[in-house]
């Protein structure tokens, strides 16, 4: 519900101050609307990375953690794969819903002009010259992208696993 919340207000947000009567500030308006969607995307899903690891976090806890009937790498594959694919489809989940209730909300604000939804097309550029509308230039800097956030995301689940403070312990304690 806070990634909900973040998304939905940004992209209201960042809808009222891009909406004019020029058609291109239109394909602006999706060109930063998924820069915001990564960025939010980078930041809460390390952050959940870095939380993966709160059943051990004190001693009642990690005993009936370590009790389950499993091996310490099912175990850490099971977090694993809740912290990477789960989120995944959680982001996409909350970025939709964010998105309708930005359609709905400008809609109302904004009667005359035409809202449209979120292009995902308009994600990676298909050649390096159309790079102005699109939200990654080039498909080697979105894998790269892609390749930075998995890497932080490991260090992250890792260290939850090795240090009792992690991020969200440090931010929010």
């Amino acid at each position: 519900l806070t990634l909900l919340g973040i998304l939905t207000f940004i992209f209201i947000l960042t809808s009222f101050l891009h909406y004019t009567s020029d058609y291109l500030r239109i394909y602006h308006l999706n060109k930063n609307l998924l820069n915001i969607a990564s960025l939010v995307f980078l930041g809460f899903g390390l952050f959940f990375a870095s939380t993966t690891m709160d059943v051990m976090r004190d001693k009642i806890k990690r005993i009936s953690y370590l009790s389950i009937p499993a091996s310490n790498f099912e175990k850490y594959l099971s977090r694993w794969i809740v912290a990477t694919t789960g989120y995944i489809v959680v982001f996409f989940v909350a970025l939709w819903l964010a998105d309708l209730l930005r359609i709905l909300v400008c809609s109302v604000r904004f009667p005359d002009m035409e809202v449209r939804a979120l292009d995902f097309s308009r994600l990676i550029a298909p050649n390096v010259w159309d790079g102005s509308i699109y939200a990654f230039s080039h498909k080697t800097l979105f894998v790269g992208c892609l390749s930075f956030y998995f890497l932080l995301q490991s260090i992250l689940l890792l260290g939850s696993l090795f240090w009792e403070k992690t991020l969200s312990s440090k931010l929010f304690l």
